[in-house]
């Protein structure tokens, strides 16, 4: 009964709150956060730590702070999501190029989207699929509560958007679906499959890469994009894509694993406060996954 209880009496009546006041909660909710609750602090500090060397420890911690303000910015736009009308969503997100993204369904080219976790994705995830011509589809991992990702579906898929989880992933792409297709795959999050991952270096560390993105690609001889997100002030944000690759079946090995991380380390490096510093992107070394296969 807790998430039931959860969910109607504190998130659902704080969803419906006018943005002002979403604003102004996010505030509060940073100083507790940051300075009370000290959220994997030292996880983020270490991570912008090793990616930026060459900042002073003064930097960083003031880095650190921006990116607090800005993750209970998209925690509470995430909670928005769950009773956010088309309306409403629209007034927080736009596409910089929809033309780019509507050439390839004019020709009724099915594409590859990869993202990170970068600007608000929680508004593109819910929203994108009101900005595009393509039928969206999200890959996600299944909640450990099916209350809670009952209602996550339901707010995802609320203004058409289609989920399908990571054990469905091989069978959708030997669909054959009736409508161009953009599928979403998420780029910087520590590899399902650890023992065969893409190595290269990704902000000044020997960083262990997913495959799957350029996998699938190939595999299906879908374009692929990356999608980057400007964050224009609190609560504005513009996706905007980039063309990685037309013909992944005759791309060179690695080359869409590469592009894609380089392009996502461009945006992190010109605005370094919007990218997720608290997870644990780099769970282990090279030289320990290595062993693991011994």
């Amino acid at each position: 009964m807790f998430y039931p209880i959860l969910y109607y009496l504190v998130l659902v009546p704080l969803s419906s709150l006018p943005y002002f006041l979403i604003k102004g909660i996010s505030s509060a909710f940073y100083y507790m956060l940051y300075y009370a609750f000290a959220y994997r602090k030292k996880i983020v500090l270490q991570n912008l730590r090793n990616s930026f060397p060459e900042k002073s420890e003064k930097e960083i911690r003031a880095l650190c702070r921006r990116f607090y303000r800005h993750l209970c910015d998209t925690v509470f736009e995430g909670l928005m999501c769950f009773t956010i009308s088309r309306n409403q969503l629209l007034s927080h997100i736009r596409c910089g190029n929809p033309e780019l993204i509507n050439t390839y369904f004019e020709r009724g080219q099915s594409v590859i989207i990869a993202i990170g976790h970068y600007g608000s994705w929680e508004f593109f995830l819910t929203g994108l699929n009101a900005l595009i011509k393509h039928q969206l589809v999200i890959i996600y991992t299944p909640l450990t509560n099916p209350f809670m990702e009952k209602k996550m579906m339901q707010a995802r898929e609320s203004f058409g958007t289609r989920m399908i989880s990571k054990s469905e992933v091989k069978s959708f792409f030997e669909e054959k679906p009736e409508q161009p297709t953009a599928t979403l795959f998420a780029i910087d999050q520590w590899p399902a499959k650890a023992k065969k991952p893409y190595w290269m270096t990704f902000l000044n560390q020997e960083t262990a890469v997913a495959f799957g993105t350029e996998k699938y690609a190939k595999d299906s001889g879908q374009a692929v994009l990356y999608a980057t997100i400007n964050k224009e002030k609190r609560g504005k944000y513009v996706i905007s894509f980039v063309t990685i690759c037309d013909e992944p079946a005759t791309s060179q090995y690695g080359f869409i694993t590469e592009s894609i991380t380089r392009a996502l380390e461009k945006d992190i490096e010109k605005a370094p406060a919007y990218w997720l510093w608290s997870h644990r992107r780099w769970k282990q070394t090279r030289a320990e996954v290595e062993a693991k296969k011994n």
